[in-house]
Parts: C-alpha cells; sequence; structure tokens
C-alpha cells in the first residue's frame, strides 16, 4: 500500500511541474510541447525599418487592408520602409511586414492577416520619383511628389489623398474621400464608391470621375476630354484660364453657369445643357442623377 501511494504521489508532483512549466513558458511568449515550440498569439512582431537599393524607376506594389501609408518620392535610387504599429489592450494573429525583392526592378510591400483586436499602423514608404506604384489594399493612403505611373485601391473607409503628382493617376476607393491636387499628367480616374471627390489644379489630356453617393468640386481644371458622373451629389468646377472644352451637362436639377459662361439647351431635352469654356475644342460630359451643377472660370468675371 505504501509503495503504491508513494507512486502515485511522485506522478502528481511531474504533473503539477510540468503544469507550472507550461504556465511560466507562456508567461515569456513560449509554449513548448515536446520538441516543439510554439509563439504565442498575443505576440506582435517588430515593425520594419529597412532599405533596398534600387533603379531610379523601380515597380512597387504594397498590400496592406489595415494599414495607413505615406508615399513620397526622393532623388536617390532606393526604398526606405518605416513601420509603425500601436495596439489597445490584447491583439492576437498579426504577421510580419514582407519587404522583398521579386525580379530586377520589382519590390513587393506587404503583408495578408486575419487579427483580433484593436490596432492601428502607419507605413511610410520614401521611393525615387520615377518609381510605379500599384497599391492594392489599403486603409488610407497620402502620396506625393511622383512622376510615375500610380494604380490605387483602397478598401477602407479613409482617405486617399495625392498631391504633386507628374504621371498617370488612377484611384478606387470604397468609403472615403478621394483629393488630388497639383497634378499635370496625360490621364486622372477616380472612382469612389461612397465619398466626396476634390481636385485642385489638375491638368491632365482625359479626366475621368465616378462617384455613387457624393459631390465633385474642383478648382483650376485643364481638361481636354473626359466625363464626371455622381449618382446622388453636386459638381462643381472652376476651370483654368486655359481651358478650352466644350461641357456636356446632363442633370434634372439646376445648372449654373459664372458668366460669361452661358448654359445652352442642347437641342429640344430639358435635362440638357451644352457650356463651352474658351474655343471649346475639348468635350466633357457631366451627369448627376440627383444634384446640380456649377462651372465657372478661374479669374474671370
Amino acid at each position: 500500500m505504501d509503495s503504491r501511494r508513494a507512486t502515485v504521489l511522485a506522478a502528481l508532483a511531474a504533473t503539477e511541474l510540468v503544469v507550472l512549466g507550461l504556465i511560466f513558458s507562456s508567461l515569456r511568449g513560449i509554449t513548448h510541447h515536446g520538441s516543439v515550440a510554439f509563439a504565442s498569439t498575443s505576440a506582435i512582431p517588430a515593425d520594419v525599418h529597412t532599405t533596398l537599393v534600387t533603379s531610379r524607376s523601380p515597380s512597387i506594389v504594397l498590400r496592406d487592408d489595415d494599414a495607413h501609408f505615406h508615399l513620397s518620392a526622393a532623388a536617390a535610387g532606393e526604398v526606405r520602409v518605416d513601420e509603425t504599429t500601436t495596439t489597445d489592450g490584447h491583439v492576437s494573429g498579426i504577421t510580419p511586414l514582407n519587404v522583398e525583392r521579386r525580379g530586377a526592378n520589382a519590390i513587393y510591400i506587404g503583408r495578408h492577416e486575419l487579427y483580433h483586436g484593436s490596432m492601428h499602423r502607419d507605413i511610410a514608404v520614401v521611393v525615387p520619383f520615377g518609381a510605379t506604384i500599384e497599391v492594392d489594399d489599403c486603409t488610407s493612403l497620402t502620396m506625393s511628389g511622383l512622376s510615375g505611373s500610380a494604380t490605387i485601391h483602397c478598401t477602407g473607409d479613409q482617405a486617399v489623398e495625392v498631391s504633386n503628382q507628374h504621371g498617370d493617376l488612377q484611384v478606387k476607393n470604397s468609403d472615403g474621400r478621394v483629393s488630388v491636387a497639383h497634378m499635370s499628367a496625360g490621364r486622372l480616374e477616380v472612382d469612389n464608391s461612397d465619398g466626396h471627390v476634390e481636385l485642385t489644379d489638375v491638368r491632365v489630356d482625359f479626366l475621368t470621375v465616378k462617384t455613387d453617393d457624393g459631390h465633385v468640386e474642383g478648382t483650376g481644371i485643364v481638361a481636354d476630354n473626359g466625363s464626371i458622373q455622381s449618382s446622388d451629389g453636386n459638381v462643381a468646377l472652376t476651370f483654368g484660364p486655359i481651358a478650352n472644352v466644350t461641357v456636356g451637362v446632363k442633370t434634372d436639377a439646376t445648372v449654373t453657369a459664372v458668366p460669361p459662361l452661358q448654359a445652352v439647351r442642347a437641342g429640344d431635352a430639358e435635362s440638357e445643357r451644352h457650356v463651352q469654356v474658351g474655343s471649346g475644342d475639348g468635350r466633357l460630359d457631366i451627369k448627376t442623377d440627383d444634384g446640380s451643377v456649377s462651372l465657372a472660370v478661374a479669374g474671370v468675371q
């Protein structure tokens, strides 16, 4: 009997030691099972701070649906990435940011994760002026000073802000304001599902703007051809002094043409107007389902 009791006590003591060891290891962020170590899901990867040497016109792909990207340009032939992550309480499922070369002149910056908890992540990326940018996903984005083309797709609910852009630009945003300022290029395309579009000092050969639920406001606009459409919102444009375009307006709401501009009925259609800006060489079509249209020329009284 004493021998059996001693055996049971020894087994209980061994079990207790194992449990204590597991508790101690979990407090350090590592749980051991046999010879295999598993990282605790509450561990947060270290922020990434790195620089990659590139050509002066690399192709860069960015993807992180929870990130606030901040892109800027510099003359150096390198890409600099600085990540800052802040959390509120317990967060699990965060994965490290990947920064890797893909081919001779391409760089991928991003991650795909399913995390739990509250987090804010900023990723600052400095690229060469001539870089070609493709943003597959993000929460919000600011970008300034690039001469290469850029394609931006954000599924978050915050703003996309682009300034001093000298390459073609395509923006698709799910829910938030889109702002483009001081742009001179061949083409600008904006598709905003639910949010306002603001254009300032934009000079392009072709302009396309579409929003399902938001106003479109523009100042200093020079566009040879294109279209603007708002399903539920007003359109207010002030053209630059050198603009030469005929504006075709289709709306059931009010059309205001500030003199010397005049809104002339297009045929017998009550809802269609033509407004000539300058020589009227180009063509810009504006259509609203439920919003007024206001047109003016900067510096002209």
